[in-house]
């Protein structure tokens, strides 16, 4: 009987302690993040028989910051810059002042949501959802996103981060976004990551 008592006891112990080494819940995270943000409906290219219009892939970067309701979901906030390339050119050779090339770039403030669908070994992966304002200043535009995020625990308090969203902005002319971005994410506080390194 004593046996059986102890044996229970360490199944629960360690069942306790699995199952807090995999939570979200009170833990806190911040970090910046980069890559490309790719244009899609609503970034066609134009032509007419003048000036012909094309739109190029585009650099994002940001940074975000998101606290654990439960074990399973976070919330937050996200600052989200980006910029794409615009060129125009003339199709009539008398009128080649037309042509030009330069950037077009936005910032967005985002609310963000994230839950854990999978735990694995060092690692998670998560859904991301949220919606905001785009552009920002006066031109600001509603839109909403959604993607997953893989996270890969580095050590207790540090966490590298892929993530693919796909983000629609309700403008004039609704138009939509691929997001691909790696960052960084710091666990805050004394209890580190949700997982045991």
């Amino acid at each position: 009987m004593k046996r059986f008592v102890i044996s229970a006891t360490l199944i629960v112990l360690l069942a306790a302690s699995a199952g807090s080494a995999a939570s979200l819940k009170s833990l806190m995270m911040v970090g910046p993040y980069a890559g490309y943000t790719l244009g899609l409906s609503g970034f066609n290219d134009y032509e007419d028989e003048f000036i012909k219009t094309s739109y190029g892939p585009g650099i994002n970067f940001g940074g975000n910051f998101h606290y654990g309701l439960n074990e399973k979901m976070m919330i937050g906030g996200e600052i989200y810059f980006q910029s794409f390339k615009a060129e125009a050119e003339s199709k009539d050779p008398n009128f080649s002042q037309v042509n030009y090339s330069e950037s077009e770039s936005g910032t967005s403030f985002l609310f963000s949501a994230l839950y854990a669908m999978s735990y694995m070994q060092r690692a998670m992966l998560l859904l991301n959802a949220g919606a905001g304002l785009y552009d920002g200043g006066s031109d600001s535009d509603i839109g909403f996103f959604g993607g997953v995020m893989y996270q890969r625990m580095l050590k207790k308090t540090m966490s590298l981060y892929l993530m693919a969203r796909m983000h629609f902005v309700m403008a004039s002319e609704t138009f939509m976004m691929l997001q691909l971005a790696v960052g960084l994410h710091f666990w805050l506080g004394n209890t580190g990551a949700p997982m045991e390194m």
